[in-house]
């Protein structure tokens, strides 16, 4: 380490001022990835150097290594707030290499602090300027991080997908470090599907690599994902083996991982009924999380050490763990949502822990589906935190860069200003919509039903959407029969098709049709519910589209609540994910059923309404 310092000062005191801070800015890039505190410190000497005389690209150059050493070391918002001022002065330089490597690492930064959605549209305007760049490595970079949102969101094929256009790249330019990067990812591919075999051989020949280029770092990754491989294939002791090593050589060096190694160690060791080394290492994953203040891995510890000092007898320990995770678990819900979602969960989740410490083992086998019942509104609770606060952390980056830059243009300002707009939208759509899903889940909602003809409804709601479909060049195809009049709530009916219109403009492709049908049926249906009559009369609503499709999978989980389906917005446009669960409980409300065909993913899809003539008795 001191040689390598000596030969640092050695080369850096031959040069001119600003050959010098070109240096210190090579020499930080080149040992990020080893040394993340070092390269940190080159940096910061490049950046004062930089100041006087004024060297804008060494500032620029300088706060963008910054910026991907503190995303090592893992001070997230540090290094956006580095990346954010780097990728003004390369765009005030014209320097577009410059200008992709500081969104690469913003996106980076956002998705470790989980806001998928900004990091991918940061990776996607980095990748809009490789052509102008020409940089291989840097463009399999960002295909890499785009995969890895991909397999994060649980979108395995378009993972699989960058990650090869990744290692196709890497192997094109001889990059033996990424091509390591990307074997690793595509074993985690592998793992995700269950294929372990596979994974274990991606993992094993990227281990070799980084055994043979000396990244002890990335050497404790490979071995940690080892021993995943093995966790799976039930064979503990040669997982253990390598859980341990991977431990060995992180030595400290990425305190993530560290924590992941530890919890894995934990877990093991609590399955195989050593309780007490359980604990140890779930402390030592604790103490490591408390340091680096990793609220997600702090209650995520807690919890696990709840189960097992629940497993070992000690209930009292096992409460207090409880009671810390729930707090911690408050404290990241209420700095993720800005809104009043804690105080109801906080509530929920203390119920649940005060049974908890006061159950016996009799009890808790009568408790689990109570608990299950829980666990499923806290895991909706987190969602809609994490969707909330999606778009306040983009109105919140918005207003930092418009004060960062006092002289914007007033175009720029105006197109700052309607970004805001949007995504305040957004998060008014998504309170909105989880009110409207409470109030029918409660009940509240009381239907003022009449006789309204819905070929009427549809073609005002057509109507109100055109302009939208009319920007993506799409064109209404309306087949309406007379007389369709059933007795509904209108507003609540026309909820129903602005939602299913609307969807299908957002995830149709530009210059496509949607067929919008309404039709009256006396005929049996072969679909009919159990107990309705033959031949009962309803009215049939259809809105069919040349979209993306649906999947087998996206059928299964179509109508949940927060589902992330394969098919994305094709203009940019958001999505609350909880449209389609309110369409349901609407329409079965009414008496009626929705359900959806498609022969598969891009060959479009239809949502069929069918609703009663007759208000039920």
């Amino acid at each position: 380490m001191e040689k390598r310092q000596d030969a640092e000062k050695e080369k850096a005191h031959q040069l001119s001022v600003q050959e010098r801070i070109d240096a210190l800015i090579e020499m930080a890039c080149e040992i990020s990835n080893q040394d993340a505190a070092r390269a940190l410190v080159l940096s910061e000497e490049a950046y004062k150097l930089s100041q006087e005389p004024l060297y804008p690209k060494g500032l620029a150059g300088s706060l963008l290594q910054a910026g991907y050493a503190l995303w090592q070391l893992g001070n997230y918002d540090e290094s956006l707030a580095k990346s954010r001022l780097a990728l003004g002065l390369f765009e005030a330089i014209s320097d577009d290499l410059g200008k992709a490597s500081a969104l690469n690492n913003i996106g980076l930064a956002y998705w470790n602090l989980g806001d998928y959605e900004t990091a991918l549209s940061h990776y996607q305007e980095a990748l809009e300027l490789m052509p102008l760049v020409g940089d291989k490595k840097l463009e399999s970079h960002v295909l890499s991080n785009i995969g890895i949102i991909y397999r994060t969101t649980g979108d395995q094929d378009n993972a699989l997908q960058y990650y090869e256009r990744a290692m196709k790249l890497r192997e094109e330019c001889g990059d033996e470090r990424g091509i390591a990067n990307s074997l690793n990812n595509i074993g985690v591919v592998c793992f995700q599907k269950g294929d372990y075999t596979a994974a274990r051989s991606y993992f094993e020949k990227s281990l070799e690599i980084r055994e043979r280029l000396d990244n002890e770092r990335s050497v404790a990754a490979s071995l940690n994902n080892i021993g995943e491989v093995y966790v799976k294939l039930g064979i503990d002791e040669t997982a253990l083996t390598y859980f341990n090593e991977s431990l060995k050589k992180n030595n400290g060096r990425d305190k993530e991982a560290e924590i992941i190694c530890c919890i894995n160690l934990g877990g093991l060791y609590a399955r195989r009924g050593a309780l007490q080394d359980a604990v140890e290492y779930l402390q030592q994953a604790l103490t490591t999380a408390q340091e680096i203040k990793a609220k997600p891995k702090i209650f995520a510890v807690h919890e696990t050490l709840a189960d097992v000092y629940a497993n070992m007898g000690d209930y009292e320990s096992a409460f207090e763990h409880h009671r810390a995770f729930y707090r911690v678990q408050s404290e990241v819900m209420s700095e993720q949502s800005k809104l009043s979602l804690k105080g109801a969960q906080v509530r929920l989740e203390m119920e649940r822990a005060e049974n908890y410490r006061l159950k016996n083992v009799e009890l808790a086998q009568t408790n689990d589906a109570l608990r299950e019942a829980n666990r499923l509104k806290t895991e909706l609770l987190h969602i809609a935190a994490h969707d909330l606060r999606n778009p306040l952390s983009a109105i919140i980056s918005l207003l930092d860069l418009i004060s960062q830059t006092p002289n914007t243009s007033p175009d720029e300002h105006r197109r700052y200003q309607e970004m805001i707009r949007g995504q305040v939208r957004h998060v008014l759509q998504l309170i909105n919509d989880l009110l409207n899903s409470a109030s029918i889940e409660s009940g509240e909602v009381r239907l003022r039903k009449r006789a309204i003809d819905i070929g009427q409804l549809m073609q005002l709601v057509a109507m109100s959407n055109e302009h939208v479909a009319r920007q993506k060049s799409q064109e209404f195809m309306l087949h309406i029969e007379p007389n369709a009049i059933a007795e509904i709530d209108e507003d609540r009916v026309r909820e129903v098709l602005e939602n299913l219109i609307s969807n299908a403009i957002k995830y149709s492709p530009s210059g496509k049709k949607i067929w919008l049908e309404v039709k009256k049926n006396v005929e049996p249906n072969s679909q009919d519910r159990a107990g309705t009559a033959a031949g009962e009369p309803h009215v049939i609503i259809s809105i069919r589209d040349e979209g993306q499709g649906l999947t087998d999978e996206d059928k299964k989980k179509l109508f949940g609540k927060f589902q992330r389906l394969s098919a994305r917005p094709t203009g940019g446009e958001s999505s609350t994910g909880l449209g389609l669960s309110i369409v349901k409980q609407l329409v079965e409300l009414h008496g009626g059923r929705i359900w959806a065909e498609s022969e598969g993913k891009d060959k479009g899809s239809a949502f069929v309404v069918e609703l009663p003539v007759k208000s039920a008795s």
